[in-house]
């Protein structure tokens, strides 16, 4: 009984945000439930942060830059600290940013507003004045030549509901942000919402999977008769290749994407069927957060291989549509994400860290891609007791 007390008694931990940029220093409030006295210091990865204000129950903080990306280690210390201080593992994520890259003839690239920069990107491949990459594609023109695509591979992500990932049919590639946990589920859709939105832990499979989210940053005004809006989905890239991509992504030689009114899915150039659950020139506004996540169904290595491809609009699966990928695109090439800033949509933004924000949130319950940079913080539970100073992490991010 005096152990359940305890452990009952436990501080927790909460970083908003939960999640931040390597290359940058931010601000975050760092929150803790049961110290003795006012919060002193605050170490992130083993690292102070800055201590900016700071009350009984929560600080405001400078965050220090990482070189490296991964989960890391929070640790909060009150006046008096050998005698009383918290501690939560994987608490906050350090992430790489990630920026668009090939595009169409009429998108322009720009950094984010909320990075502090706006310059506009270079040519062809999409180059960013400054060191943030460019994540805002906006068309300028017309209707279509409105596709971009991620500037670098996407990485491998446990889907929802399954351990620790691991799985023999997921491509051999080494993810660059590996997670030891999956995210949580995501909530079902209320009554009367919009579409067949369900769950998405009751249509993901045991594996691995790729996942990317945009938010819609503005739309066009609809032309009377147009079916053209947004499309979404996953392109196959050889490595060191200058890509074209086409006026309308659906087009593109090596792509599996869905949308467009009413909307499609494409594999390879070719449609494939109508898909229902999901209608971007409708469902959308600006706001929206759509993602999409592509599933590899099947352990085969020869021949195609099964896939599943499943959009995602503000936290509720929408729709789900399965396709055989060719060996020699699994083979020889890396999977990007790719979007059509098509038609009634007129600008998106590539949300960062919208993975990193659900691995980081798996402890305090946050819904799968549903923050973002700008997602909640994370509980976690402290471990709370006497401790010798100078703790920290290693270089890989773990607690020595």
């Amino acid at each position: 009984q005096q152990q359940q007390q305890q452990q009952q008694q436990q501080p927790e931990i909460w970083v908003t945000p939960a999640c931040g940029s390597c290359d940058s220093s931010l601000e975050a409030e760092v929150r803790c439930s049961g110290l003795d006295g006012p919060i002193s210091d605050v170490f992130i990865g083993g690292r102070p942060a800055e201590v900016l204000t700071t009350t009984s129950r929560s600080a405001r903080v400078r965050l220090p830059a990482r070189g490296l990306e991964g989960l890391v280690h929070v640790e909060v210390r009150a006046l008096g600290w050998r005698q009383r201080m918290a501690s939560a593992e994987s608490a906050f994520w350090y992430y790489r940013p990630m920026g668009w890259g090939p595009r169409g003839l009429k998108v322009e690239l720009s950094s984010s507003a909320r990075s502090g920069s706006g310059g506009s990107g270079g040519s062809g491949d999409g180059g960013s004045s400054g060191s943030t990459p460019p994540s805002v594609a906006r068309r300028t023109s017309g209707l279509l030549d409105g596709g971009v695509l991620t500037a670098e591979p996407l990485d491998l992500w446990p889907c929802p509901g399954h351990g620790d990932g691991a799985c023999p049919s997921a491509p051999s590639r080494e993810p660059r942000r590996p997670v030891s946990r999956p995210p949580p589920a995501l909530p079902a859709a209320a009554a009367g919402g919009v579409g067949a939105a369900v769950a998405l832990e009751e249509v993901l499979p045991v594996g691995q999977c790729h996942y990317f989210e945009v938010e819609v940053l503005e739309l066009a005004r609809r032309t009377t008769g147009t079916t053209r809006t947004l499309s979404i989905g996953f392109a196959w890239l050889p490595p060191a290749q200058r890509t074209s991509v086409p006026e309308m992504v659906s087009q593109m030689s090596r792509a599996f994407v869905v949308g467009g009114d009413l909307p499609r899915a494409h594999l390879g150039g070719r449609e494939l069927r109508k898909i229902t659950g999901w209608r971007p020139m409708l469902d959308t506004e600006v706001g929206s957060a759509v993602g999409v996540m592509l599933e590899r169904l099947e352990a085969k290595e020869d021949g195609p291989c099964l896939h599943r491809l499943t959009v995602v609009q503000n936290g509720l699966r929408r729709c789900s549509v399965e396709a055989e990928i060719p060996q020699a695109w699994r083979e020889a090439c890396s999977v990007h994400g790719v979007v059509d800033v098509c038609g009634t949509v007129q600008c998106v933004e590539l949300r960062q860290a919208a993975q990193a924000t659900a691995a980081a949130s798996s402890a305090g319950g946050a819904p799968v891609g549903g923050g973002g940079a700008r997602g909640a913080g994370a509980g976690a539970s402290a471990a709370v007791g006497p401790r010798a100073a100078g703790g920290g992490e290693d270089a890989e991010g773990r607690g020595r």
